[in-house]
């Protein structure tokens, strides 16, 4: 693997996010809902706070329509375990991450300790800058005094399903659980993530969020729920969108399907003790100048100008270097990206 695929391996994570975002957008059938399932819905947002630990496995996928379709589709997996850390920290995990990106294979592994953070490309160490380890902590400390949960995140799925319905009992890994089918909130789901993503001037933009809702034309959701515990066990949901002609957000992606499944095993019985690795390298050695910015170029100007930047991207490579790669200036970056008219 050379060093500009070992770097793509990044952009593919912040794929999976932007992915996941139009997979929970949509409509299901027009099947009546219950009360019932109403409340398994809100039990299972509840019961995030209970768990403890998990080995994950997911997958996200795009199978794109248009120019990007020459590339084949793009697809994320991640899988391994995970569980919380003592009070001020962050979850303790080591999570093997795979995905395609242009017919390539790509590879990687993120580690937390709790209070440090790496990431693990070809064999390489980067450890990701301390004083934004720091921040999440300190905002996931905050939060966690006032709310449980998902709800320390400013999160409430509870409030973006609607016509939930009952779909049967199912076993899944060996635990019994209910299937629960509904439909998606659109405009509520995307403002509690504009407000997790720092407000209406950061990423999702008015704009953006509009492209997204009129985009989806096609999606089922299902929600596996512990019988008994009303913990998540798995999630699946597809989704069919196209954009209007001359209003996607990225060029040459006129439409297509994303899949993403989602599936916890081993809930509240699975151990982790990561270790952080000896010697590792700034993360700035892999985002900085000939970075992360290199790739994005390479990838072509046409992703960059569909977010705004008629420039061709070369104001967000400037932002890039007089960052000097560091995680929270690159996040910086790509908001103010998002902003421009």
């Amino acid at each position: 693997m050379n060093r500009p695929t070992r770097r793509a391996v990044l952009l593919l994570v912040c794929a999976a996010l932007c992915g996941a975002l139009l997979a929970a957008c949509g409509d299901a059938d027009d099947e009546p809902g219950s009360a019932a399932a109403a409340s398994a819905v809100k039990q299972t947002v509840a019961a995030t706070s209970k768990l403890d630990s998990a080995r994950l496995t997911a997958s996200l996928q795009l199978a794109p329509d248009g120019l990007l379709a020459l590339g084949g589709p793009i697809a994320v997996r991640a899988s391994g375990p995970f569980a919380s850390g003592a009070k001020g920290e962050l979850p303790h995990l080591e999570l093997a991450i795979s995905g395609t990106l242009a017919r390539r294979n790509l590879g990687a592994r993120a580690i937390s300790t709790g209070k440090q953070a790496f990431l693990r490309i070809d064999g390489r160490d980067y450890r990701v800058e301390q004083d934004f380890v720091d921040a999440l902590r300190s905002q996931a400390t905050g939060a966690s005094k006032r709310h449980p949960g998902l709800a320390s995140l400013g999160l409430d799925p509870g409030a973006w399903i609607k016509d939930a319905r009952d779909k049967g009992a199912a076993a899944v890994g060996g635990v019994q659980t209910q299937r629960i089918g509904g439909s998606i909130d659109v405009a509520r789901l995307l403002d509690d993530v504009t407000k997790l993503l720092g407000g209406a001037g950061g990423l999702l933009t008015p704009k953006l969020r509009a492209q997204i809702t009129e985009a989806v034309k096609a999606t089922t959701v299902d929600v596996w729920t512990g019988s008994r515990d009303k913990i998540l066990r798995q999630l699946v949901a597809v989704v069919d969108f196209a954009f209007k002609t001359g209003t996607s957000p990225i060029s040459g992606l006129d439409g297509g399907r994303v899949t993403l499944r989602l599936r916890l095993d081993g809930v509240n019985a699975t151990t982790v003790e990561p270790v952080a690795p000896k010697d590792p390298r700034p993360l700035s050695d892999l985002t900085g100048e000939g970075g992360l910015g290199a790739l994005l170029s390479g990838l072509g100007a046409g992703v960059l100008s569909g977010t705004g930047a008629g420039d061709g991207g070369d104001a967000f490579l400037k932002c890039l270097s007089s960052a000097s790669g560091r995680t929270s200036d690159i996040l910086e970056c790509t908001s103010e990206l998002a902003q421009a008219p």
